[in-house]
């Protein structure tokens, strides 16, 4: 690519060797260093005034990548919007102790220079200003709408397959109980993290970066452990509407039944109270007498393991409680990897979509 080829040549003095790729109206510069990334301040300068001075109407956006030799992915980027314009002064280089900025301030002012002149043919009347990175308003709406979307198909894919369990699934006679200990539908629900990872990484690929992927990694970091809570809410109120329609009762009466049984059993009663006894007991009563019964049978229970294993009873409670909560925490770490595995995958096609890269 000619623009390549004019770039090397100025940056040739500086150490620095350059490789560009041209996709609809984006340019990407890639640049290394011979003993490091690029001086970024001087690097962006370059080919800002270089690209004003071409002048080239194919060229809308520049993306400005720096990388280490040898390395695979930037050490820094930089995005250039060519369409704002605004007569500025040239910007300040940041002083930088790695010998390959040395000698990128040093042969700054020169190659900038010659590289408009090579570009455009003609001496540079006015510095036309581009900004680094544009938080249009656009870009933002179209950030929010994207993430919006694929929290909002996240949150609605956890409740149906919640509710899709605790309405049939777990209901099955003998292995209900046991599939409902392992939660093993939440191994369904990886699927719907891949899809939320994925979402949101295209979401962050309309901003600039690297505020899309802060930004967005900030939306992430609060939706991800309320999008998980979706399932043991969705449980705790088929709990309550099973005991209404057992009893034949009106459904706030039944979770007042409800909620005092948790709060006699582990303590606490709400969301977190279920929880905590979810992760105890296996077991969900729906008649005040099953409730009385519970904790009788399950010492029986735990007593009779304890007995075949000599083991104390306490430890049989602390063995299976902490098995519950391991697979819980195996299932919380499987949701958080696949996010975010996704999430650059995502980011990928964002970028490619809307113009970074």
């Amino acid at each position: 690519m000619a623009i390549a080829r004019l770039m090397n040549q100025s940056l040739e003095p500086a150490g620095v060797q350059v490789r560009t790729d041209l996709v609809q109206d984006c340019l990407t510069v890639m640049a290394a260093g011979e003993l490091g990334p690029p001086d970024q301040d001087f690097l962006v300068d370059f080919v800002r005034r270089g690209m004003l001075g071409l002048a080239a109407p194919v060229v809308r956006r520049v993306v400005v990548q720096g990388y280490a030799p040898g390395a695979a992915a930037p050490s820094w980027q930089m995005g250039i919007d060519l369409q704002d314009t605004g007569t500025i002064a040239p910007r300040p280089l940041v002083t930088n102790s790695a010998n390959s900025a040395n000698r990128s301030r040093r042969a700054g002012g020169a190659n900038s220079g010659q590289l408009s002149g090579q570009l455009s043919g003609r001496s540079v009347v006015h510095t036309v200003a581009a900004t680094d990175a544009t938080l249009s308003t656009p870009r933002v709406v179209g950030w929010v709408s994207i993430l919006a979307l694929a929290i909002g198909a996240t949150a609605a894919a956890r409740w149906a397959i919640a509710w899709l369990g605790e309405t049939n699934i777990y209901e099955v006679a003998y292995v209900g109980h046991f599939l409902r200990s392992l939660e093993i539908l939440e191994l369904l629900n990886l699927l719907v993290f891949a899809v939320l990872g994925m979402g949101a990484g295209i979401a962050a690929g309309v901003l600039p970066p690297p505020r899309g992927q802060q930004l967005t990694a900030l939306v992430l970091a609060v939706a991800v452990p309320g999008l998980f809570a979706i399932a043991p809410a969705v449980r705790q109120q088929a709990w309550i509407n099973r005991a209404a329609d057992h009893q034949r009762i009106t459904p706030e009466q039944a979770k007042i039944q409800v909620e005092r049984f948790l709060s006699k059993q582990v303590g606490q009663s709400g969301l977190w109270g279920f929880y905590t006894y979810s992760a105890r007991y296996p077991e969900l009563p729906l008649a005040p007498d099953a409730m009385r019964e519970i904790p009788t049978i399950d010492r029986q229970v735990k007593a009779t393991l304890a007995n075949l294993l000599r083991w104390q009873t306490k430890s049989i409670e602390q063995l299976l409680e902490g098995c519950t909560w391991g697979v819980r925490g195996f299932y919380l770490l499987l949701a958080v990897l696949t996010t975010l595995t996704h999430f650059q995958q995502g980011l990928r096609y964002g970028w490619r979509w809307f113009g970074w890269r």
